[in-house]
Order: C-alpha cells, then sequence, then structure tokens
C-alpha cells in the first residue's frame, strides 16, 4: 500500500472518530445544559455529516465505473437530498446553516478518495460511523421540541436506512441492498 493511501485512510478513520468523539454526549459537551443549545448544536453536526456523506458517497456515484455503484450511490445521495429537504425548515428556524463547510466539504473529499482507492475498508469504516452516529440522532431527537418529533423521527428512520444499506453491502448482499434502497428513494 503506498504512503498516500495510507495517509488518506489515516486521515478518514480520524476524522470519523474524532468528530464522532466530539458529539458523544451533547447534553454534557462545553457545558451545554441548555436544551436549546443541544438541539442547535446537534442540528449542526447532522447537516454536517449530511454534507459530508453527500460529498463523498455522491461524488464516488459519478466516478464509479461500475454500474451498479453509479446506481447505488446515486440512490444514497438521492436518499440524503431527500433527508436534507425534510430537515430544511427545521434547521432554517433553528438558524442551522444548510450550506457546506469547509471541514465538510475537507472530509467529504477525504472520504471521496477514500472509496476511489480502498473502497471495501471506507465501507466497513463508516458502517461503524454510521452505529455511532444513531444513538446522536436519538439525542438531538430527544433535545428538540414536540413541533419538530414528526421529522426527527424521519432523520432517525433515514439513518437507520443507510445503516441497513451498508450492513447489506458490506455482507455481500448487494441485491439487499439495492432494493433497500430503491424502497426508500421517493
Amino acid at each position: 500500500m503506498s504512503y498516500t493511501k495510507i495517509l488518506i485512510l489515516a486521515t478518514f478513520f480520524l476524522s470519523a472518530c474524532t468528530t464522532t468523539a466530539e458529539m458523544t454526549d451533547m447534553t454534557e459537551t462545553n457545558g451545554l445544559d441548555d436544551p436549546s443549545s443541544c438541539y442547535r448544536q446537534g442540528l449542526e453536526r447532522e447537516a454536517f455529516f449530511r454534507q459530508v456523506s453527500a460529498r463523498g458517497f455522491g461524488g464516488f456515484s459519478k466516478k464509479a465505473r461500475d454500474p451498479y455503484h453509479q446506481r447505488a450511490w446515486a440512490l444514497w445521495q438521492a436518499l440524503e437530498i431527500q433527508s436534507a429537504e425534510l430537515m430544511k425548515p427545521v434547521r432554517i428556524r433553528n438558524k442551522v446553516d444548510p450550506e457546506s463547510t469547509l471541514n465538510a466539504r475537507i472530509f467529504g473529499g477525504v472520504l471521496l478518495a477514500s472509496m476511489q482507492i480502498m473502497p471495501s475498508i471506507t465501507l466497513r469504516q463508516a458502517e461503524s460511523s454510521i452505529r455511532r452516529f444513531i444513538p446522536e440522532l436519538e439525542q438531538i431527537k430527544a433535545c428538540g421540541p414536540e413541533e419538530d418529533q414528526d421529522i426527527l423521527t424521519a432523520m432517525v428512520e433515514h439513518e437507520m436506512t443507510l445503516l441497513r444499506f451498508i450492513e447489506f453491502y458490506n455482507q455481500g448482499e448487494r441485491a439487499k441492498a439495492m432494493a433497500l434502497i430503491e424502497s426508500r428513494v421517493l
């Protein structure tokens, strides 16, 4: 394995571990005892991860040579777009900027490069990251007001779909993965 591949992989792993660790418990991080601060911070994190995913996996759908990968990751991208649209009113109400940040573009680019160089390793790491991200989304939901609960439930269900897709994919059950993701795209 070349030095460049190792550097890219290490960067992706480090970024995934660091960003997840930063949000392990939003109610305690930085002394956030205020549920509205917890909620806004959580929404910012959720938006960040959506942007990274859309840039990395969406970009891979355009660069993949295999038609299955092109379609599967284009559908992943479509799900991320659906989620962003669903979350848009909640983000606007809470003054969370939906535009991609520099960090999201950088991490998304690293994810894309990792997918191109070492897809199976990257996808195993992504599965692990998604598993850690779901409790964070559940915490965001718990911090959220009653009026947002239906949308926040859909946000968690969206991530569960992505987890099931990537589990099937990583287990070699690509037909199941494709059927699942096709069933969720509107």
